[in-house]
């Protein structure tokens, strides 16, 4: 974590970015992306050296996907309207978009320069990638497609879209692999990381609710809230982010959301128990400790709410 903040430190990127790519708060968030392949080497016997590299081009390969991730999100379904004037701050911000932009892209080059010093042309670890990448297309396309209907959004569903979206992050585990020379960990460590990539998702799920309806990203858990208002006779898609949120805690989604990460990340920690991964333990237990205090929370915030609506009015 340290040497990717030192690298980003030393660069002449603007303020702004050096934050947005290596500030303690931003690694942090991103604990997951940025130790995992310190903490999954024991289990090959990888030295620290290709461990550090490996961790420079995961992460910045994990921060480019991320930014194809948003502007992805950010494309129209329809036709944009007519462009508006430009303003001096408009301008202003579209020039650091478009050197934010370029940035990533030449993160994403030296993400693949180093893989590339790390695995020779041939290298089976290629081919792995590549079928990565292809998980990760086909779950970036059934999340589009959910954007556009038709709406059938269950749990298999949520959870392969989940999966999918998270799949370039196997890539880790196929790479240490090959450079330890020894597949046997391979199976219960991918399926450890989908365990915990469906959990993350539940959260985010949790967590973006209100921007994702309002930016027309539809959810899993949308789907769940629509459910339940159509039940009670009302039309969701007329309701505003802020009209709509309230019933993602009374309609029971975001406690449902919270008890199946509860779920993924106990079979994530069940699964890693083998292989002593104390920093992936650690993460894991911290997210289900986390989960656990949210759902007390909205509990008693609902228990709290009915007691009022009981209580007598007095004249």
């Amino acid at each position: 974590m340290c040497a990717i903040r030192d690298f980003v430190r030393a660069t002449s990127l603007p303020e702004t970015l050096k934050e947005e790519l290596a500030g303690d708060f931003v690694l942090q968030q991103h604990a997951l992306y940025v130790q995992l392949p310190a903490w999954l080497a024991p289990v090959f016997g990888v030295g620290p050296v290709q461990v550090e590299q490996l961790s420079f081009s995961s992460y910045f390969y994990f921060r480019f996907l991320l930014v194809v991730d948003h502007v992805l999100d950010a494309a129209p379904v329809l036709p944009p309207a007519p462009p508006l004037p430009p303003t001096a701050a408009a301008v202003a911000g579209n020039q650091l978009a478009t050197q934010r932009l370029l940035v990533y892209c030449d993160l994403y080059e030296r993400a693949v320069r180093g893989l590339s010093d790390l695995f020779p042309t041939g290298d089976p670890f290629w081919a792995q990638l590549d079928a990565c990448k292809k998980q990760y297309v086909a779950g970036t396309l059934l999340e589009k497609a959910m954007n556009v209907g038709p709406r059938d959004f269950s749990r298999e569903s949520f959870e392969a879209l989940a999966a999918g979206k998270s799949a370039v992050c196997n890539a880790v585990v196929h790479a240490l692999a090959c450079l330890g020379g020894t597949t046997e960990p391979v199976a219960p460590l991918l399926e450890c990381l989908r365990h915990v990539h469906v959990a993350l998702q539940c959260l985010d799920d949790v967590e973006d609710f209100r921007t994702d309806w309002e930016q027309g990203q539809y959810t899993y858990a949308h789907a769940q809230v629509e459910a339940y208002l159509e039940a009670q006779g009302l039309a969701p898609r007329v309701l505003t982010g802020a009209q709509v949120h309230p019933y993602l805690y009374t309609s029971g989604t975001a406690d449902a959301l919270f008890a199946l990460a509860q779920e993924h990340f106990g079979r994530a920690l069940a699964l890693a128990g083998p292989f002593q991964l104390t920093g992936l333990r650690n993460l894991v237990s911290h997210h289900i400790a986390r989960c656990g205090f949210y759902r007390t929370d909205i509990e008693a915030k609902l228990a709290a709410a009915r007691h009022r609506v009981q209580q007598p009015v007095v004249a």
